[in-house]
C-alpha cells in the first residue's frame, strides 16, 4: 500500500494526502511533478541520490533533444539531395 502523508510545520500527527493499493502512477506522477519545480540552482544536494538523478533526468532530456535535432538535420539534408538529383534528372542528360 502507499500512504503519502503531509509532515510539513508543527503537527501532532501527520495528515494523510493519498492511500492506495494499486495506483502508484498518481504518486510517481506527483513526485515527478514537485521535482521538477525545485530550483536546483539553488537547492545544495550535491550528495544526495535523488538530485543525482533529476540531473541524470535533465542531461537525458537533453541528450534526446540534441539526437532528434540531428536526425532531423539528416533528413532535411537527404530531402535536399534528393530534390536536387530528381531536378537534374528531369532536365535529361543531354539537354542544353
Amino acid at each position: 500500500m502507499i500512504v503519502v502523508e503531509r509532515v510539513h510545520g508543527l503537527r501532532l500527527k501527520p495528515e494523510r494526502i493519498y492511500a492506495s493499493p494499486d495506483q502508484c502512477h498518481v504518486v510517481r506522477f506527483m513526485v515527478r511533478w514537485l521535482m521538477r519545480r525545485i530550483d536546483w540552482d539553488k537547492t545544495k544536494l550535491n550528495n544526495l541520490d535523488l538530485y543525482k538523478r533529476v540531473v541524470a533526468q535533465e542531461q537525458e532530456e537533453i541528450r534526446h533533444k540534441i539526437e532528434e535535432q540531428i536526425a532531423q538535420q539528416e533528413a532535411e539534408e537527404i530531402q535536399r539531395a534528393l530534390e536536387k538529383f530528381k531536378q537534374k534528372k528531369a532536365r535529361g542528360v543531354y539537354s542544353r
